[in-house]
């Protein structure tokens, strides 16, 4: 189980989550939800010249943060990169919620502290 703090102001970002290990509960599907709620998801940035892991949520777990800064017809499309901060202006990772993509929360791991 982990919880996912603010790096900078120690504020708290997500709800108490469990690691999603059944990866066939993960969807591609348009507007629906990347994973269900309750769980993060690591996925390994290999475009990297380390092996960086980023945290993967769904935004009903999401919390304490301002409202997302971006692109999209019907929602975040994230194509601009980081577009949501903490209540205190910290940036900390971008929303994926447009209507052409599977809706989930992806936390800059730079940003984060995990516990």
């Amino acid at each position: 189980m982990i919880t996912i703090y603010c790096k900078k102001c120690g504020i708290q970002l997500s709800k108490t989550l469990e690691k999603l290990e059944n990866v066939l509960l993960v969807t591609k599907e348009p507007k629906k939800e990347f994973l269900p709620k309750g769980y993060y998801y690591l996925m390994d940035d290999l475009e990297s010249d380390e092996k960086l892991q980023s945290y993967i949520i769904n935004l009903k777990d999401l919390m304490n943060t301002s409202a997302p800064l971006g692109n999209g017809c019907c929602g975040q499309d994230g194509m601009d990169g980081l577009n949501t901060t903490c209540i205190h202006g910290h940036k900390i990772g971008t929303e994926n919620s447009d209507c052409w993509m599977p809706h989930s929360f992806v936390f800059d791991k730079s940003c984060i502290n995990v516990e």
